[in-house]
């Protein structure tokens, strides 16, 4: 049986993202393909920005990101009449 990595806590995810939140924005303004790759693939994006990251954090953000946007892709979100 494969062995799953340890569950990261919400704090401990927080924490992280609170962390890499400065780099990540000097990484952005660097270059407009910056940008673009976070547009593109976030994941991607914060790996590149925050190399020294923790792996587990990483993939505990991976799981999330992947959750919300398969949530959004299944949801019957109306639609805003007013534009």
């Amino acid at each position: 049986m494969a062995q799953l990595p340890p569950v990261v806590h919400s704090d401990q995810l927080l924490q992280a993202l609170r962390k890499c939140d400065d780099q990540l924005n000097v990484w952005l303004r660097k270059s407009p393909a910056n940008a673009c790759l976070f547009m593109e693939d976030p994941l991607a994006a914060m790996r590149a920005a925050n190399p020294d990251m923790d792996f587990h954090v990483m993939l505990e953000l991976e799981a999330v990101l992947s959750e919300i946007a398969r949530k959004l892709e299944h949801a019957d979100m109306p639609l805003d009449k007013a534009s």
